[in-house]
């Protein structure tokens, strides 16, 4: 398993209207990330948050310097996924 430490930064914007937007930057630390090849090149990461929103919020993930969330590499795929947990009535 190699180790490394990365930084995922995630930006929530809620607007009260159109003239009122709060930006908020959550960065989460993780150190520990598996990979699923001893390669010396960087192959597959993972992680996950979990955020309390209220409806209106947007979520965006945004890479850090020498990294990408898409890559002009055609044999590289990349998804992002969200999910409802449990909503607030």
């Amino acid at each position: 398993m190699l180790m490394r430490r990365i930084t995922i930064t995630l930006t929530l914007m809620t607007c009260i209207d159109e003239a009122q937007c709060y930006v908020i930057k959550v960065v989460v630390v993780v150190v520990k990330v598996g990979f699923c090849d001893s390669s010396s090149g960087f192959l597959v990461t993972s992680g996950s948050v979990v955020l309390d929103l209220l409806e209106g919020d947007v979520v965006s993930l945004q890479p850090t310097d020498n990294n990408a969330i898409i890559t002009k590499d055609e044999r590289a795929d990349n998804t992002f996924t969200g999910f409802l947990i449990l909503p607030k009535s």
